[in-house]
């Protein structure tokens, strides 16, 4: 896809070479709307008062690394959508799985060229990586193959240049130039090779020439150089050491050294090339993870919803017995903890990636609550924990709240909440249910502890340990149904609240 123009870059790096280096490749490209930061906490005061499209950020930085910073973006919702792209010398494969479980767009691996820069960017943003809490080390086990390295042979001399291609042809692919301008067109060019074997003393525009206009194009900055020449003077090799230059190599060539130097070298391009591709190859792997699992949830939650509807129709038949409604709960309880599950993931997808098509109700919410306060009664049975609903309408001849929803999303909403409550209460105590008769209607869900100041500041954080953070998760069922959600933990009172807020439905 094409860049437009006009596509602001955030380029985070705390290195003031490298970070100049990058927006130089990006100006190259056409694109100058680049505002830069040092660190990670001024990229985010950069996010918070700039409109950003996309973000290029070292992983080796002080203060904040590159996977921290990317774990802050995707935790704000106000640019948690962003394309993000990791730069790296080298990481190991956990690292990238945890990138990819972060939300990562791209990876890219240090040193790289222009044209590998770019097709990074353009797939960051034609197909960003949303999180992918449950992508696996087997992820890693892909392995990808990697075309043979290309060497290319300058040199003004038929003979040389026949010699040396003679040497490498079989192992690598082998290009020629019998002059520096030609050289400097092929590196310069979008097919830049992987090596270039330079020979010093040509006509018109020596090596050292090419060498110095080699690094001033971000085509071929990165590109390294072997020089092979009969000028073997120590002023001759420092100077072209100067210039970037890997080796050194004096004429007349040994076929058998020249060849084992070279290859010992190409074994490290062909190692940083595979690198590159086992870490596409693994988002590659995450994306179509994700977008599986996406579909076959989707396929699984229809068959759910009408099974619910089934039980349900039969619930009210009034020929059925006490033991069969019992056992009709029994299968209601079991589908929509099933479809609870899949709210959790494929649901939660499709509001992250604004996929996901609201359709309000009138619900009785009364009745969903009463049903989940039942079940956790059943499943906290061991702590000891009395779950009740404080607030009953009915009991005082008032007609219970309805609300605008989604049935579903609220069952998954309530169950995460009431389940956090009861685990975080001690043994022998109570988790209290209210709600009160306004617009919105206000629920509190109420449990004896407090939670702690580390984890309240991260109450609502999209990742724990790695793991998507059901809190997290609930606060999006509420905002999608136009509410809110809320936390508070009193060490006076010993007691943890949380609040949520639903529109009220019209009487």
């Amino acid at each position: 896809m094409k860049i437009k123009e006009s596509t602001r870059f955030l380029v985070v790096d705390d290195t003031d070479s490298m970070r100049k280096a990058v927006i130089a490749q990006l100006c190259t490209m056409g694109w100058h709307n680049v505002v830069e930061a040092r660190n990670g906490q001024e990229a985010l005061d950069i996010l918070k008062k700039n409109a950003i499209d996309v973000i290029l950020a070292d992983q080796e930085m002080p203060l904040m690394s590159g996977l921290e910073l990317l774990n802050a973006v995707r935790n704000n919702k106000q640019f948690a959508k962003l394309p993000f792209l990791l730069i790296t010398s080298s990481v190991s494969k956990n690292y990238v799985l945890d990138a990819i479980r972060n939300g990562v767009s791209n990876i890219l691996v240090k040193p790289y060229s222009l044209k590998l820069l770019t097709a990074h960017i353009e797939n960051a943003i034609s197909c960003p990586v949303k999180s992918v809490p449950g992508v696996s080390a087997t992820t890693s086990e892909s392995k990808t193959s990697v075309e043979k390295s290309t060497i290319l042979v300058v040199d003004d001399t038929p003979e040389n240049l026949k010699l040396l291609a003679g040497i490498f042809r079989e192992t690598y692919r082998v290009q020629i130039a019998q002059s520096g301008a030609q050289a400097l067109e092929i590196c310069t060019s979008d097919k830049a090779p992987d090596l270039v074997l330079l020979d010093i003393m040509m006509p018109e525009m020596d090596g050292f020439e090419v060498a110095e206009r080699m690094r001033q194009h971000p085509n071929s900055e990165n590109i390294p150089i072997i020089f092979v020449s009969a000028m073997d003077g120590e002023d001759a090799r420092l100077k072209g050491m100067k210039l970037g230059a890997m080796d050194f190599i004096s004429k007349p060539v040994d076929p058998d050294a020249i060849k084992l130097r070279v290859d010992n070298f190409m074994r490290y391009v062909e190692l940083h090339k595979q690198l590159q591709s086992d870490y596409d190859a693994m988002l590659d792997v995450a994306r179509l993870q994700a977008e599986i699992e996406n579909i076959t949830q989707h396929d699984a939650k229809t068959p759910l919803s009408n099974l619910l509807n089934i039980v349900q129709m039969m619930r009210d038949d009034t020929e059925i017995n006490d033991r069969q409604l019992e056992q009709l709960k029994k299968i209601e309880e079991m589908a929509l903890e099933s479809v609870h599950t899949i709210n959790f993931s494929s649901e939660l997808y499709k509001i992250e990636n604004s996929k996901f098509k609201y359709k309000a109700t009138t619900i009785d919410i009364d009745e969903i609550l009463r049903r989940l306060v039942d079940i956790s009664h059943k499943t906290f049975h061991k702590k000891h924990i009395t779950v009740q609903i404080e607030t009953d309408f009915k009991t005082v001849g008032k007609k219970t709240p309805q609300i605008l929803g989604d049935a579903l999303l609220c069952y998954s909403l309530f169950d995460n909440l009431i389940n956090c409550a009861c685990e975080y209460a001690p043994e022998n105590s109570f988790v209290t249910v209210s709600m009160d008769d306004n617009d919105p209607v206000k629920f509190t869900i109420t449990n004896q502890g407090i939670v702690s100041t580390t984890d309240s500041e991260h109450f609502f954080d999209k990742h724990i340990n790695n793991q998507l953070n059901r809190n997290y998760s609930a606060k999006l069922l509420a905002e999608v149904q136009n509410g809110s959600l809320n936390l508070d933990s009193s060490r006076e009172s010993n007691t943890t609240i949380v609040t949520v807020c639903l529109p009220k439905a019209p009487e």
